[in-house]
């Protein structure tokens, strides 16, 4: 044995302040063999023996192997220098980011050296990691070992941590003879052969950090690449290793693939059908490489592709091999997860919106809250979901139409049903909250979740978020046809109100539809109103009128009270916005009748408020007050629009400081409430009482306000409102 090995032994045992006794008891190594070790006699120990001893002492593994020979081990296994990265995919594009991220991890001393790098299946980790392994293989002289841990294989034969273990140490020249039986006499092994050399380590395709912690080493000077669908956030914490989630192309990036596969003068030929492709393929790597290999091979047209991927399903994305074929791998990823997951994963599948919250989640699944969330974040760390922001929850295309194929028959009816239930019901509180109208009384389907709302702004924020989702569930044929229809009432009543509806006329000519086809009279009846408000928007009286007295008829019809009530307070608007005020007063009075034998105080309270404004308008300032306080009376707390009523009385009374009050008073209401024509109203009759008393910059600063809002609202009474303020 060297003296150069020996005093290395001794200044290792001295510095770590060890007698020979102290070492010895530490690595399990005899007092005699490491006295012999020190004084560079030869002994004759267990080779075992002394590689725990090289364990305890922290060698080189040059000086290892110089221990091993001199203790009686013979010659020692040659260290080989491995290059075993596969061939990298050609015509690799994007990444820009995270390639220089990786990148950073050579420059940076301080940078982690195990990094993850994460994402759904098809999303390109395995290219990644191969370009840039590839790119920096020069700057790791002592090798690159590479393994794929099939973590997520068609055939389920996930690889175990001791079988990528032999094979690595085999790869270092280790006989296979001599590799250890026991998991962590390979682990050491390993680790004892690698530490100190400077070699790129990519461990592929891994299922979890437990398959993952054994092959890592134990020195810094090596760099781990990992590659998963879950995050790993549990290896992340445990070893300070970085994580790179991995995100879907942009359109841009897409179509440098398809460019880059298919030829640019192909892609440039048809460019709505590489833009239909590009968006079918939801940005997936994998989906758009497979279309681009199914072209590549054929003459057809790429709009014959595109109109294929069109129908919606996963077939166009078939490529004939498992280990590129977007069912199956989807597939792999489906059976890791637990069964809750799972559930949730295919049941989230019948939801028609991009999005979908915590609640709606629990209630389509039936599980309470913190099972839902578990569920959830389970899909989410294994890049099944995304979570876009806390609580709100999203595919990527192609996944939710996988998700919908997984669904089971006896499940589907049940799940739909529930899920249209939480957001019909639960819109509906929200607009009693906020109205300060009786809340819905109804039975829910067990495992329905009724949102709970702090405050009215609580609940206008959720009302505003779900509304894309309840017109999702509107346009979505479910086989529900009476809850669909409800849903799609309730929806044309809260876009109406926030003056959305202008923009969205298609929901109402769906509900049209979906009542004929049931037979339902009076839910035609119902829509026609709508159709009778959005003409009114326009100031299209006529039409509007024609309308509503054919909806009249149907209501006559049906003897029912409430839908008569709103008939009739229709036909009184019409007749108020033509000046018609006596004609209005008269219908506003029959539909008071039919509310308050309905028992729709609400209603009532805006009948009221109707003919208030016309008694206002006919300079009838006494009765106008009675009857605006009668509807203040019936709204109770929120009631913008009669406070508006009541500003106007006043400033037709030239009381202008209470006018003005009146409409400060209501503008925040309107606002909480999202009533954004009664905001542009207020605002323009602001800017009225505020010219009368001389506040010529007030007044054209309220003025302005409510033509912005008329005109985002496409009103024509943006342009009385700015001649006003000329």
């Amino acid at each position: 044995m060297s003296d150069h090995l020996a005093a290395a032994v001794r200044r290792f045992r001295l510095r770590a302040g060890l007698t020979q006794e102290a070492l010895a008891e530490r690595s399990g190594v005899s007092v005699s063999t490491i006295r012999g070790v020190e004084t560079g006699k030869r002994s004759n120990p267990q080779l075992t023996s002394v590689r725990q001893l090289a364990k305890a002492l922290g060698l080189r593994p040059q000086e290892q192997e110089e221990l091993l020979t001199s203790a009686g081990a013979g010659q020692g296994p040659p260290v080989r220098v491995p290059r075993q990265l596969p061939q990298e995919v050609p015509g690799f594009v994007g990444r820009a980011d995270l390639l220089r991220g990786l990148d950073a991890t050579l420059e940076d001393p301080g940078a982690a050296v195990v990094t993850v790098l994460s994402g759904t299946a098809g999303v390109g980790k395995t290219t990644l990691a191969l370009h840039w392994a590839h790119r920096v293989a020069d700057r790791f002289s002592d090798g690159q070992l590479y393994v794929d841990l099939r973590g997520f294989d068609p055939a389920g034969a996930v690889m175990a941590p001791g079988e990528a273990l032999r094979m690595f140490l085999e790869a270092l020249g280790v006989p296979p003879g001599a590799v250890p039986d026991e998991l962590e006499a390979q682990t050491a092994m390993y680790r004892t052969l690698v530490a100190g050399r400077a070699m790129l380590l990519v461990l592929d395709n891994a299922r979890d950090g437990a398959q993952v912690r054994p092959l890592l080493p134990g020195t810094p000077s090596s760099l781990v690449l990992v590659t998963s669908r879950s995050d790993l956030t549990g290896l992340i914490a445990t070893t300070s290793a970085r994580g790179l989630p991995l995100g879907l192309l942009s359109g841009d990036e897409a179509h440098s693939l398809l460019a880059d596969r298919l030829g640019g003068a192909r892609v440039g030929a048809e460019p709505a059908a590489v833009a239909e492709i590009i968006d079918r393929c939801a940005g997936l790597p994998l989906a758009l490489a497979v279309v681009a290999a199914r072209a590549a091979h054929t003459s057809f047209s790429l709009t014959a592709y595109a109109e294929e991927l069109r129908e919606g399903s996963l077939d166009g994305f078939d490529s004939g091999d498992e280990a590129a074929d977007l069912r199956t791998i989807y597939t792999c990823s489906y059976q890791a997860l637990s069964p809750a997951a799972a559930r949730m994963f295919r049941l989230l599948g019948l939801h028609p919106a991009t999005e979908i919250g915590l609640t709606a989640a629990a209630s389509v699944a039936a599980e309470p809250i913190p099972m839902a969330r578990r569920a959830l974040q389970e899909l989410v760390r294994a890049h099944m979901l995304i979570e876009r922001t806390p609580g709100r929850f999203a595919f990527h295309d192609l996944l939710r139409v996988y998700a919908a194929e997984q669904v089971l028959p006896d499940e589907r009816h049940d799940a739909l049903h529930r899920l249209l239930v939480h957001y019909r019901y639960n819109a509906a509180r929200v607009r009693a909250l906020v109205r300060s109208m009786p809340m819905p009384a109804e039975e829910l389907p067990p495992g329905v979740v009724a949102v709970e709302h702090a405050d009215n702004d609580a609940a206008m924020a959720w009302l505003a978020t779900e509304t894309p989702v309840l017109l999702a569930n509107a346009r979505s044929a479910h086989g529900f046809p009476e809850e669909v229809f409800a849903t799609i009432r309730l929806v044309v009543n809260i876009l109406d109100s926030t003056g959305r509806l202008s923009g969205n006329t298609d929901v109402v000519e769906i509900g049209e539809a979906i009542a004929a086809q049931r037979g339902d009279r009076p839910g035609q009846a119902a829509m026609w109103k709508m159709t009778a408000r959005l003409h009114m928007r326009q100031h299209r009286f006529d039409e509007a009128e024609a309308v509503l007295r054919t909806a009249l008829e149907v209501d006559r019809e049906s003897g029912d009270a409430g839908a008569l009530g709103f008939t009739h307070i229709g036909l009184a608007r019409i007749f108020s916005a033509r000046d018609q005020h006596r004609e209005a007063i008269a219908e506003a009075r029959q539909a008071i009748e039919h509310f308050h034998e309905a028992g729709n105080s609400y209603a009532e309270a805006e009948a009221l408020n109707g003919m208030a404004w016309c008694h206002a308008m006919l300079e009838e300032f006494d009765e106008a007050t009675h009857h605006a306080e009668r509807a203040r009376a019936l709204k109770k707390e929120f009631h913008p629009d009669v406070l508006d009523t009541l500003g106007y009385v006043e400033h037709r009374r030239g009381n202008q400081a209470a006018a003005i009050a009146h409409y400060l008073e209501a503008l925040p209401q309107a606002e909480t409430e999202g009533e954004l024509y009664t905001v542009a109203e207020v605002l323009g009759h602001l800017g009225d009482a505020y010219e009368a008393i001389g506040q010529a910059e007030e007044a054209q600063r309220s003025r302005q306000r409510a033509v912005d809002l008329y005109e985002q609202l496409h009103s024509p009474l943006a342009e009385a409102v700015r001649d006003r303020m000329s």
